[in-house]
Formats: C-alpha cells, structure tokens, sequence
C-alpha cells in the first residue's frame, strides 16, 4: 500500500499527463486543421472556442459517474485513441476537405455545413472527455481541487510551449 505522500504525488503525476495531452490533443487538431483550411486563426479560435464549451459540458456529463477510477480509465482509452485518429483521419481526406473548400460556391450551404460539423466532430468529442478529466481526477485522487487545477494548469502550459517548440519541429504533426 503506498503511503499518503507516494499516493498524491502519484495523482499529481497522472494530472499533469492527462492535462498535457488534452492540451496537446486540441492544439495538435487546431494546426491540422488550419493546415487543411488555412486560416490559422480562425482555426485556432474555433478549436479553442469549441474545446472550451464542451470541456465545460464534460464536466456536467461526469457527475453523472459514480465510479470515478473506472470512468477516468475509460475516458483516457477514448481519448488516446479518437485524438489519434481524429488528426489521422482529417490528414487522410485532406484533400477531399479541400476540394469542397474550393468548390464551395457550387455546393449547397446544407452540404458545407454539414462538411464543417463533421471536420470539427473530432474538437468537440475530444473536448468532451476532456471535460471529464478534472471532476473526476479530483474524486478519484480525493486531492483538493485547487491542487488538481493548479497542476492541471501547469501541465497545460508545458504543452503549450513544447509543442511549437519542440514537438512540432521535431516530430512533424
């Protein structure tokens, strides 16, 4: 049995990840899509526009879970899995995506909304179970949840630096 202090550093540990790769989820969809449409703030600002109202809904759905540690572990295999293929996937039909961006005017607006609603699934889906993240890290750490957005935060700002900084001239998207 760990020892009070090896259990929330721990917790503090699996905060950091999960807050980290939310963040890097989100940005890493942000840039393929202004890849795809090229208008990097618009992109950018839907994607946090959208990633921010369905966190905020994320939250709401996780109180509809009791057992908090299966729920989170079943949130993380989700989210590990769509975020992948989400940005997979938008890369796949790239071109596809751009050809109706450039036909537009010869395409009905029901069509390109429905287009715009289906390359942005991945954002509000991977917003969602983010959303979940924190309620339910803090019932199963049982820390107090100023400490659990505390590092929430900080793991986010590292991967808002690392991954114009590091990841992406490294590792490509």
């Amino acid at each position: 049995m760990l020892s009070s202090e090896k259990r929330s550093m721990f917790w503090v540990a699996v905060i950091f990840i999960v807050s980290f790769c939310s963040l890097f989820y989100e940005v890493a969809l942000a840039q393929t899509l202004s890849i795809i449409f090229g208008d990097t703030v618009t992109q950018y600002s839907i994607t946090i526009g959208l990633s921010l109202f369905f966190l905020g809904m994320g939250s709401f759905l996780s109180e509809r879970h009791k057992k908090s540690k299966t729920t989170l572990a079943w949130v993380e295999i989700l989210l590990a899995f769509l975020s992948i293929t989400g940005v997979l996937v938008l890369l796949y039909y790239q071109g596809d995506i751009t050809r109706l961006k450039l036909v537009d005017m010869h395409i009905s607006r029901g069509w390109y909304y429905f287009v715009s609603v289906i390359v942005y699934l991945p954002v509000a889906i991977i917003g969602l179970l983010s959303g979940m993240e924190i309620p339910l890290l803090e019932r199963a750490s049982k820390l107090k949840i100023a400490n659990v957005l505390g590092v929430d935060y900080i793991g986010s700002l590292v991967a808002a630096v690392s991954f114009p900084l590091l990841l992406l001239p490294y590792l490509g998207l």
